[in-house]
């Protein structure tokens, strides 16, 4: 590697992290800043600017002033960069040979990390990637160590979060403590008695909404203004479902400490994942409850009870079947008697239902109006399959190849041309790579236009997959028209439906706005039936 240019402007590079503050002032940024500045003052460096990322993990690259310092990389701002060390820079061994080697080089940018020897300008640096890969290991024994840490402090019944979950505050004069928040703790103690008097996780929510109560992290930034740092946000009292869950299942409304109920699989990653119950950590009784034990049981009881008698008078046959005509979500069913043993209620558009009409609007229909729609639809079929089983054929066969076009023109459209681009494509791409090996492009040329034919090529193939499949499945078609009328001349003299009848029949339903009929005044509503043979 050569750099013929020997003027330099530098950009002095430093990061500390949490973690690194325990290997003490030597690591500071105060620290930091020195040994880069006199770096250059001595060489006779002129430094550009300093670009320091307080706080911020080495482990990935996503931090602010790392990312300012690339964009003057990127503008020829500076051409210089350096460190006091390749810790100091990152703590993933594999991005950290990526940008000084690949996108550092690519802008024919010096690196040096004063401490580990490391300047590209020399070209010799072995020692780097040994540095980087040590690096690399050091969070994940940090992280090692703090989870154990931690996991042994709960176990004695620490409070460990940031901060204290809604209903409590942290206690003035122990953090590892929490405390009942008065105000949020009767809104608590309401919910779980409006549980065990028989309301759902739906009517509790809708019951906080229009007794305007704020909802658990409105209240908190209402209370704490920097609870959320650096987002805007609008206190609302619009509840949910699932807060309201959330809230009736947490123990920790029973006095106990809960601990490690989510865990992130690596150091790096941000997304956390829930874990089995039985790996939780739970201490009982670390705090002042805000419901009784036999509160939290009587609320329980009654939501088990309803999901049961949910289920005792039958999941509705249609679930899986019943579908917004406009937004595509399924409807919601809602029994007004539970105490009937028949199914006497209505569905809405489940959109609607959990958030409200601006997002779409009721599509309402009873569930015995949607039943008899079915069941007529289904008797009309059966009649003329047994009519007429030849044209009932031919008339499935015309509206199959009307839905199959209708879905699929756009894919078999251009076939033959995707085939041959595909071939034209490996020779493309064959030639790209002699042409690589006799060193006739630049591996950075190369690379960008291998990744752009290969995506070219990758794109072409998976419609091709698509449009082959939809060939075959009409060839099929057929056969299994031919199997839907036998099963459907069974169905002339049905005269109740049930969730086999439907499988075998029917594969989606989807239901329309009802809009009055200005002429007649009647209201009128689309309900579309997808049957099983359809395409």
């Amino acid at each position: 590697m050569i750099f013929k240019q020997q003027t330099y402007i530098a950009g002095a590079y430093e990061r500390l992290s949490d973690d690194d503050e325990q290997e003490g002032e030597s690591c500071s940024i105060e620290t930091q800043n020195y040994i880069n500045t006199q770096f250059c003052e001595v060489r006779g460096i002129e430094i550009y600017d300093h670009y320091v990322d307080d706080g911020y993990t080495g482990t990935n690259f996503d931090r602010p002033n790392f990312k300012r310092m690339l964009r003057d990389v990127e503008n020829g701002k500076i051409n210089l960069v350096i460190v006091k060390n390749l810790a100091r820079f990152g703590r993933d061994y594999v991005d950290n040979g990526y940008y000084i080697e690949k996108i550092f080089d690519n802008y024919n940018v010096r690196f040096i990390a004063i401490e580990d020897d490391v300047d590209t300008l020399k070209g010799d640096n072995m020692i780097m990637p040994f540095k980087n890969i040590f690096n690399a290991m050091y969070p994940k024994e940090v992280s090692k160590s703090t989870k154990n840490a931690l996991d042994a402090r709960a176990k004695k019944g620490f409070y460990l979060a940031s901060k204290a979950a809604y209903g409590y505050d942290k206690h003035p004069e122990d953090n590892h403590k929490v405390i009942p928040d008065s105000e949020p703790a009767g809104i608590i103690n309401t919910m779980f008695n409006l549980a065990k008097n028989s309301y759902g996780y739906n009517a509790i929510a809708r019951y906080l909404t229009k007794n305007k109560i704020l909802t658990p992290q409105s209240y908190l930034v209402t209370k704490y203004p920097d609870y959320l740092k650096k987002k805007v946000f609008k206190p609302h009292c619009q509840w949910n479902i699932k807060t309201v869950q959330v809230i009736l299942h947490n123990k920790i409304y029973l006095g106990h400490t809960i601990h490690g109920k989510t865990r992130s699989k690596t150091i790096r990653s941000k997304v956390k994942s829930f874990r089995p119950e039985d790996e939780w950590i739970v201490v009982e009784n670390t705090h002042a409850p805000i419901v009784s034990q036999e509160l939290w049981d009587a609320a329980h009881t009654n939501l088990a009870s309803r999901r049961k008698s949910y289920i005792t008078n039958g999941v509705h046959i249609f679930s899986g079947f019943l579908f917004c005509k406009d937004c595509g979500a399924s409807m919601t069913f809602n029994n007004r008697d539970l105490k009937k043993a028949e199914l006497n209620g209505e569905f809405m558009c489940g959109t609607y239902k959990r958030k409200g009409k601006d997002q779409c609007t009721t599509h309402y229909i009873t569930y015995e109006s949607i039943y008899n729609v079915i069941l007529q639809n289904i008797r009309s079929k059966a009649a003329l399959a047994n009519e007429s089983a030849e044209r009932f054929m031919a008339s499935l066969e015309k509206e199959n190849k009307k839905l199959l076009a209708e879905k699929t023109s756009y894919l078999l459209k251009d076939l033959g041309q995707a085939k041959v681009r595909i071939d034209e494509l490996d020779q493309i791409i064959n030639s790209l790579f002699e042409q690589q090996a006799l060193g006739k492009i630049p591996p950075e040329r190369f690379d960008t236009m291998y990744a752009s034919y290969e995506s070219e090529q990758t794109e072409l193939k998976v419609k091709v997959r698509a449009a082959e499949r939809i060939q075959k499945q009409s060839a099929d078609q057929a056969e299994k028209l031919q199997r839907f009328i036998g099963i459907i001349k069974d169905a002339v003299d049905v005269e109740t439906l049930n969730t086999d009848i439907l499988s075998k029949i029917v594969k989606r339903i989807t239901v329309g706005q009802a809009v009055e009929n200005p002429g007649t005044g009647e209201k009128q509503q689309d309900i579309h039936v997808e049957f099983a043979y359809s395409a």
